[in-house]
């Protein structure tokens, strides 16, 4: 069984962006920086953006080496291989939600946001770690640096751990 994270966008992404403040982070379920690997267009307005976690800030939910994002207005200003910092609210199951109080920013023009983010939030989270009755489904294959200075075989295995803070790689 292959679990992936949803994240539902419900506005039109196309520039849209607002000022980074500490409200915008503490109502965020989910702040990251991901990599749209492919964009897929299921018509009706509706597509589906598939990603992969670069640097994760704050998550609420177990995630596995892949993100989808359901996309419900026009992706047109994303682009597949480019990376995003987005900020999105909870939703149910393993979804997150992006509304139009969420933010979406290409990463070249996010790199005071992640500063900011990696001043203010903490590293381990006992909420996330309490979760491990969820199972991680890909344990090899994508390996992360916890802000830890561990590395974890996934980022289902930092986040079993309580680390919400990690990169996509191995730890230098």
């Amino acid at each position: 069984m292959r679990l992936t994270l949803f994240l539902l966008i419900a506005f039109s992404v196309s520039g849209y962006s607002q000022e980074l403040d500490s409200l915008t982070v503490k109502n965020a379920a989910f702040i990251g920086v991901v990599k749209i690997n492919e964009i897929e267009d299921w018509g009706s307005g509706n597509s589906m953006l598939y990603a992969t976690p670069v640097h994760c800030f704050k998550v609420t939910k177990i995630l596995e080496n892949q993100v989808v994002f359901q996309v419900k207005g026009d992706p047109s200003s994303l682009a597949e291989g480019y990376e995003y910092l987005v900020f999105a609210q909870d939703g149910p199951d393993r979804r997150y939600s992006l509304n139009k109080d969420s933010r979406i920013l290409w990463q070249g023009d996010s790199e005071k946001d992640v500063d900011y983010l990696l001043s203010v939030l903490p590293c381990f989270d006992s909420k996330i770690k309490e979760l491990r009755g969820y199972g991680c489904f890909y344990r090899d294959g994508l390996p992360v640096c916890g802000c830890d200075s561990q590395t974890y075989t996934s980022p289902c295995e930092a986040l079993r751990n309580g680390i919400v803070i990690f990169k996509q790689g191995v730890c230098k």
